[in-house]
């Protein structure tokens, strides 16, 4: 495609240090002497240099206003998550030495210096952008949004599958299962859907180290082995068959800062395989649900809200059929290619 790709690859140590880049600069040190180093060996003199998320933006930053360019490169940076907020779910800084080392204080004051003296900034939604304008007094020009949509391979493999006949009415979860994504809902109200839908399934397919114990001893308190399954890892190219045998993919997100503003990649890959969506009131999921009848929404970490939604949606067959229509149209409409169009105008002016 034209591309050259330069790899620098870090010492396994100084990934340590990327939670404390706020704190320390030894990570954003590493990120600054590579670009140096790449910049010294090779003739390049770049239009946009992008930054994707928040751990090295000081040293890129840095790199750019320090060195000699013929054109001044704009500066974009990506905001992949919103890492102030989502930080504080993180077991590392809730426990053990990152509860007294990392500083989220800090890490908010550098996302603002981030958002605050970039060109532009990438975010997921118009809830993110939003949010940042008030919270770091910057205008919405700023910002341009580009959802997390799946990738070319992905695609091609979800179209050579054709969706099951006669399945059970099985839900299905893919990626990281940690509690505050809401598997503990799934796996807590099985039971008593089960007595309702006889076929009721939930297919949970990812894995979280610490978490995975407490996942795995909930099914056993709950006696719900037999039709919640844990999957463990499994590779995203492989998720095609696993949507091809559910009936609609979900999202339990816990309310949060970082949850309400953003779009879990696993929401485009479910439409992307026919599934309706079934997500919390986090509330950019929520929006884009509702906004465009992609599926039902119910309150987050409600057991009895989430039991009564499913029940409802099970039962309500025409209503379903109607939502499958209206995720294949997003999804014909929404592609990786236009959604990244802007940036890449963007990208043309500035050259």
């Amino acid at each position: 495609m034209g591309i050259t790709i330069y790899t620098i690859h870090a010492p396994k140590f100084l990934h340590h240090f990327r939670s404390l880049s706020a704190d320390l600069p030894v990570f954003n040190w590493f990120a600054k002497r590579s670009l140096k180093a790449v910049s010294s060996k090779h003739p390049i003199s770049p239009t946009v240099v992008h930054c994707y998320n928040t751990f090295a933006w000081e040293g890129v930053a840095q790199f750019v206003n320090e060195w000699r360019w013929p054109k001044q490169p704009k500066l974009t940076i990506d905001f992949a998550e919103d890492l102030p907020s989502i930080m504080r779910e993180y077991d590392y800084v809730k426990r053990g030495a990152g509860k007294w080392l990392i500083n989220l204080r800090k890490w908010d004051r550098l996302q603002a210096r981030a958002v605050q003296n970039a060109d532009l900034c990438i975010v997921v939604t118009d809830e993110a952008a939003t949010d940042y304008c008030q919270r770091y007094t910057v205008q919405r020009s700023k910002f341009l949004c580009i959802n997390n949509l799946p990738n070319e391979a992905l695609i091609n493999q979800s179209k050579a599958l054709k969706q099951a006949v006669n399945q059970p009415f099985t839900l299905l979860y893919f990626g990281d299962t940690s509690v505050r994504r809401g598997t503990d809902q799934l796996i807590r109200t099985a039971s008593e859907i089960r007595l309702t839908i006889p076929d009721y399934e939930v297919v949970i397919i990812g894995h979280n180290n610490r978490e995975q114990a407490t996942l795995e001893k909930l099914v056993a308190t709950h006696q719900c082995k037999s039709f919640v399954h844990l999957m463990g890892f499994q590779p995203e190219i492989d998720l095609p068959k696993y949507m091809a045998r559910s009936s609609m993919g979900v999202s339990p997100l816990k309310r949060n800062p970082h949850h309400d503003t953003t779009h879990a990649n696993k929401l485009f890959q479910f439409m992307l395989g026919g599934l309706p969506l079934l997500v919390s009131d986090c509330i950019a999921q929520a929006n884009l649900v509702r906004n465009h009848n992609l599926g039902a929404v119910f309150e987050a970490n409600n057991d009895r809200e989430f039991i009564e939604t499913v029940v409802s949606v099970w039962r309500s067959q025409d209503q379903y059929e109607a939502w499958k229509t209206n995720v294949n149209s997003y999804m014909e409409q929404h592609t990786l290619a236009s959604d990244i169009q802007p940036y890449v105008e963007l990208i043309r002016r500035a050259q």
